[in-house]
């Protein structure tokens, strides 16, 4: 691929204007070695350029962003880049030696190679607790039938899937619940006995009947999940989380309810989706997301590829603070985070395989030259380089 492709190619990313042939070519150049020179050189040209009006960011990150400058004043020539960094803040430049990173300030920096001590990433691992009581560790090992329960076979695929079948003119009642949960460092994918699928995210948990019956279909999630929820418009599935209830008829969504977050936060993929929380109700559409905080709801348009990239394996980071993404680096690699002195008010964008083992990700937040680590053990400790 010759330069001028290739900053063809950067171009149509940034107007968001890629074609399907066009973006599996640009994922294809992004992941060869011997184009790496060449697309330094093209990004480091084509940044500090204007952007067209298409390109232009919503309102509401806008205001952010102004209110952010406004607090933290930066000289005229890096407030040019301000737009061109929200448009680019969703892509995932994941090469094998390393990954992408914005700063607000700066330059797409590429990190380098992992250091000597590590950590490494988390795996699929869950542990299934059926009504009675009974506990079923969901590892690499474990494949087949592994219960059956009120005309219910559960199965564990060799894909590492639970999967639950409800027998053919079962009539027998299933009221009996059933809780998948995954620690830190684990991940999991279910298929409940009505085909909706369900990928559960790190120190998470889902509760489901091993057979829906009654008027509506519902779960109760803790932390975060992503449902392809099976069409029944009869049988509405519901979401119930600490602070809300999602009710959808046939859709994709993902809700982030972890305890340790301030939000509750809930975003549409496709098909529709209402949100409850006492005597509140909202519908958003595909492409938004809800944010509840403090009893009131906030809707918005988001990135969707950066809301759900945990399900695909990846960290994506769109103006996010150090405390925001140490939660999520906690959740997968099972590690605890201090913070020494003062902590930086960075605001990081860009993205990293979560397939890395810890210190690549640590090493891509370093490089800013904002932000210090050091690691012991299964402690990792943060400072502020100033």
């Amino acid at each position: 691929m010759n330069k001028d492709r290739l900053r063809y190619l950067f171009q149509q990313y940034q107007r968001r204007s890629q074609s399907s042939v066009e973006r599996e070519e640009w994922l294809s150049a992004l992941s060869d070695h011997g184009l790496e020179t060449m697309l330094h050189e093209v990004m480091g040209e084509e940044w500090g350029k204007d952007v067209a009006p298409e390109d232009a960011i919503t309102p509401a990150a806008a205001a952010d962003t102004y209110e952010h400058i406004v607090q933290q004043p930066q000289p005229a020539k890096v407030r040019r880049l301000w737009p061109r960094i929200a448009v680019a803040a969703s892509i995932l430049l994941c090469c094998t030696a390393g990954a992408y990173l914005w700063r607000e300030n700066s330059k797409p920096i590429l990190t380098g190679p992992a250091v000597a001590q590590d950590v490494a990433p988390g795996t699929s691992r869950a542990t299934l607790t059926l009504a009675n009581g009974q506990k079923i560790v969901l590892s690499d090992d474990l494949d087949g039938e592994i219960a059956k329960q009120a005309g219910v076979q559960i199965n564990k695929s060799k894909n590492g899937v639970l999967v639950y079948t409800v027998a053919e003119n079962s009539d027998q009642p299933a009221n009996a619940l059933n809780t998948l949960s995954t620690a830190k460092g684990e991940t999991y994918k279910i298929i409940l006995p009505d085909k909706t699928e369900v990928w559960l995210n790190a120190a998470s948990s889902l509760t489901y009947p091993a057979r829906f019956t009654g008027p509506d279909r519902q779960v109760t999630l803790t932390g975060e999940g992503y449902f392809a929820v099976a069409k029944d418009k009869q049988h509405p599935f519901k979401v119930n989380t600490d602070q809300q209830q999602v009710t959808v008829v046939g859709t994709e969504f993902n809700v982030n309810a972890y305890a340790n977050e301030q939000a509750t936060r809930t975003t549409l993929l496709e098909g529709s989706v209402k949100v409850n929380a006492g005597p509140s109700d909202i519908l958003i559409k595909p492409g938004q997301q809800s944010t509840l905080r403090n009893g009131s709801f906030r809707v918005q348009e988001v990135d969707l590829d950066q809301a759900v990239a945990w399900k695909d394996n990846e960290f994506v980071f769109d103006g996010d603070d150090i405390r925001y993404i140490m939660r999520m680096v906690e959740r997968w690699y099972n590690v605890e985070v201090i913070y020494q002195g003062a902590i930086s008010r960075e605001k990081f964008y860009g993205g990293i395989s979560r397939y890395e083992n810890v210190s690549e990700v640590l090493k891509s937040l370093e490089s800013t030259q904002k932000i210090k680590f050091r690691i012991e053990g299964k402690v990792i400790y943060v400072s502020t380089n100033l």
